[in-house]
């Protein structure tokens, strides 16, 4: 990213959710300003920030709970930002 927003290093986190009436494990691994979302170990998705926009958003993959892409810009911000943002599905 162009503006130094987040940090450029590679980092991993994961979360507890309940995803379609289940227990689910969410990791983020994010580099160079792309997060690779996998649910239970699986890839799910590709998110990317979009600066002209101040949001995050699904680049590619089948993530289409909007809640669960709130919630995971949510989760990113607080790790690597103290920016406030929207973030769309």
């Amino acid at each position: 990213m162009n503006n130094n927003k987040y940090d450029e290093s590679p980092a991993t986190f994961s979360f507890p959710t309940i995803l379609e009436g289940r227990g689910a494990v969410i990791t983020i691994d994010f580099e160079e300003g792309v997060c690779d979302i996998l649910i239970n170990r699986a890839f799910a998705a590709r998110m990317k920030f979009n600066e002209d926009r101040y949001e995050w958003y699904v680049a590619e993959g089948e993530l289409t709970d909007a809640d669960l892409v709130y919630e995971i810009g949510e989760r990113i911000d607080k790790i690597f930002t103290k920016t406030n943002y929207k973030v769309s599905a």
